[in-house]
């Protein structure tokens, strides 16, 4: 009866001046929530809800409200940044049904007997068309209740599917059901150090698949060469030689690495010897040389 009632009353108003459709798919989702609610409020909802189960934007969602509320179908306003919506029709006035048969027009009845015909024929009209829209309203209720199951449905479906994929991979059994196998790392990549593993990491991403062959080679490189200028010639390489390298693969790229072509490391020269070490080696070989006894005799004797 909750439902009807609002509904008819939103249809009336609708055929007074018609509502948008934004306005109208707001009203209905409020009939919803009052619904799941049974029919308790008022009741606060987030405009981040509403405008991911309606599909709306911001500022649609405003001007829906702004009209179901300036024309006496809802009330609105927000607390702690939720909206808290209810219904203005008199049966819900302060969340409690207000089942008094004393209804005025702007807070007064006339109530002499020369209207009471008129009113019974207006009211008469007004069930009419309350009750013809009342089964527009439930379709679109059913319509709004199966919309979401889908969707709820959906989202499982998608969960789960994401879960069974999250790292494994299938393969076909004889029997054709597929089987979850974790993927196999080979041995020879275990084995690398950081900068192994960065040079191959950069080959892999700009020119194709690594051979495990080519780790000897890769390795006598990195005695000549730093790391950087491997990674820095493979980038160069594949953009001017793509062809060569996809073809002759990572030796024909080390031969050009040994060359020097791209640079090798640089040799540290000794470090030059400060001032306290060139003026100190003589007085160092002096006492690792003469014990204190000698050095005393010494100077005994230069002053006899």
């Amino acid at each position: 009866m909750n439902f009807f009632q609002l509904a008819g009353n939103f249809w009336l108003e609708h055929e007074r001046a018609p509502f948008n459709h934004c306005a109208m798919v707001l009203y209905f989702r409020l009939l919803y929530e009052a619904e799941k609610r049974s029919w308790k409020g008022p009741f606060k909802l987030s405009w981040g809800y509403l405008q991911g189960v309606l599909g709306f934007g911001k500022g649609t969602l405003a001007r829906a409200i702004s009209d179901l509320k300036s024309r006496g179908l809802i009330t609105y306003h927000k607390d702690n940044g939720r909206g808290v919506f209810w219904f203005t029709h008199p049966w819900f006035q302060n969340g409690t049904e207000n089942r008094t048969t004393d209804r005025t027009t702007n807070g007064t009845e006339d109530r002499t007997t020369d209207g009471t015909e008129k009113q019974s024929d207006e009211a008469t009209t007004s069930m009419n068309t309350t009750i013809s829209n009342a089964d527009a309203s439930a379709e679109l209720m059913n319509a709004f209740k199966k919309e979401k199951k889908e969707k709820d449905q959906k989202k499982e479906e998608k969960e789960e599917k994401e879960k069974n994929q999250e790292n494994t991979h299938t393969f076909d059994t004889p029997n054709g059901v597929s089987q979850p196998s974790a993927e196999i790392v080979p041995e020879w990549r275990l084995k690398l150090n950081e900068y192994e593993k960065q040079i191959i990491s950069t080959w892999e991403l700009m020119v194709g698949p690594w051979e495990e062959g080519w780790l000897d080679e890769l390795r006598n490189v990195l005695k000549v060469c730093y790391p950087a200028q491997i990674k820095q010639a493979i980038a160069s390489t594949s953009v001017s030689q793509l062809h060569k390298l996809v073809q002759s693969g990572f030796p024909y790229l080390a031969q050009l690495l040994l060359k020097g072509v791209f640079g090798h490391r640089v040799k540290r020269k000794n470090k030059p010897k400060n001032w306290a070490e060139e003026n100190l080696t003589g007085l160092k070989k002096f006492l690792q040389k003469s014990s204190l006894k000698d050095i005393w005799a010494e100077g005994v004797g230069e002053d006899g």
